[in-house]
């Protein structure tokens, strides 16, 4: 919707081209770690409630590796956007 079609959309550079396909892999990648910690959180609440209270751990580790992960990106993030507004705030004072 919001999105500028192809035609009109301006040329990349190189170096801005290779930076938004490492951006687009990163993405990927947290977003398929992610879901397989997810996938795994959901499988260790089948096997608790198969297994019993014997198995009440199983859900937990994964539980505990996707906030631990969630904590870590947005960690991640926030150091990101502190450099870029560092970046801008440079350039306007330049």
């Amino acid at each position: 919707r919001g999105r500028v079609p192809q035609a009109r959309r301006a040329p990349l550079s190189p170096a801005a081209a290779a930076a938004r396909a490492r951006r687009t892999k990163a993405l990927a990648r947290r977003r398929r770690t992610t879901v397989m910690l997810f996938l795994a959180f959901t499988l260790g609440a089948v096997v608790a409630a198969v297994g019993g209270l014997a198995f009440l751990w199983a859900p937990g580790v994964p539980a505990v590796l996707l906030s631990a992960y969630i904590a870590h990106l947005r960690a991640q993030e926030r150091r990101r956007f502190a450099f870029q507004m560092d970046r801008r705030q440079a350039e306007v004072a330049a």
